[in-house]
C-alpha cells in the first residue's frame, strides 16, 4: 500500500519503521519517536513488495544498524495516568517511482541558462508529467531526485545512471526537469537519448501504516 496507489521499487535496505506515542486524542504525536522496528527483507521479498517488522521480545532494547530498536517488555502502552495511550508506526522507504514501474521516457537533454545561473535540461515527453514530481523550489532538499537509466549513447559518459539527481526546477515552456552541471557533461544545445528511462527518486515515502499494540 502506497500513499499514492504508485507502482514503486523499493531501495535496498532504506526502509525504516518508526514508532510513535499517541496522545489522548489517538493521534500520532510527531515529537514522540520513541524507536524503530527492525525491518528483515530479503531480495525475494522486496522483488515480491513484502517486508516484515519485528522487536525484541524481552529487554533490553538494542542498536540496530544505528537506530534503536525496543524491547516488546519496554512498552507500558495504555496507562492514560502517566500519559500513555499506546503506540503507532509508520513505514517509510526510499523508493523508485515511475509510469506503472516502467519510467518516463527522457526525450533530450541540454545545456540552460535561467535567471543567470547554468543547469541541465532533461525533456520529458509529455508536459502532464511534470505534474507526478515534487518540486518546491531550487534550494530545498526535499524536491524529488531523478535516475536515467537504459540509455544507449556513447555521447553522454559523464551522466551516471546509478547516481540520483536531485531537481532543482522546471522550464514548462520546453517539458523540462532542471538539474545542477555535472562536470564531464556537455550536451551543448542538445543531445537526443536513444532509449532509456527516467525514474523518480522520493525519500521517506510512506508505504505503509497503520497502529500496532505490543506487549
Amino acid at each position: 500500500m502506497t500513499n499514492g496507489g504508485e507502482s514503486i521499487g523499493i531501495k535496498e535496505d532504506t526502509i525504516i519503521a518508526n514508532i510513535y506515542a499517541l496522545d489522548a486524542n489517538g493521534q500520532k504525536n510527531a515529537n514522540s519517536n520513541t524507536g524503530s522496528f527492525k525491518v528483515i527483507q530479503t531480495a525475494d521479498q522486496l522483488e515480491a513488495g513484502i517486508f516484515s517488522v519485528t522487536l525484541p521480545g524481552v529487554g533490553p532494547g538494542t542498536e540496530i544498524d544505528g537506530v534503536q530498536v525496543p524491547a516488546t517488555s519496554e512498552f507500558s502502552l495504555l496507562d492514560p495516568a502517566v500519559g500513555q495511550y499506546g503506540y503507532m508506526y509508520e513505514i517509510k522507504a526510499t523508493v523508485r517511482l515511475g509510469q506503472a514501474g516502467r519510467g518516463y521516457i527522457p526525450t533530450n537533454i541540454r545545456e540552460f541558462a535561467q535567471n543567470g545561473n547554468n543547469y541541465l535540461a532533461i525533456r520529458l515527453r509529455n508536459s502532464s508529467e511534470l505534474l507526478s514530481f515534487q518540486i518546491f523550489n531550487s534550494a530545498s532538499s526535499e524536491n524529488d531526485s531523478i535516475l536515467i537509466k537504459g540509455f544507449k549513447n556513447n555521447d553522454l559518459t559523464g551522466l551516471d545512471e546509478d547516481k540520483a539527481y536531485q531537481v532543482v526546477g522546471v522550464d514548462t515552456t520546453s517539458n523540462s526537469l532542471l538539474i545542477n552541471t555535472i562536470a564531464g557533461l556537455s550536451p551543448g544545445p542538445g543531445v537526443d537519448f536513444l532509449g532509456g528511462q527516467l525514474f523518480i527518486q522520493r525519500s521517506n515515502y510512506q508505504i505503509a501504516d497503520g497502529n500496532i499494540i505490543v506487549n
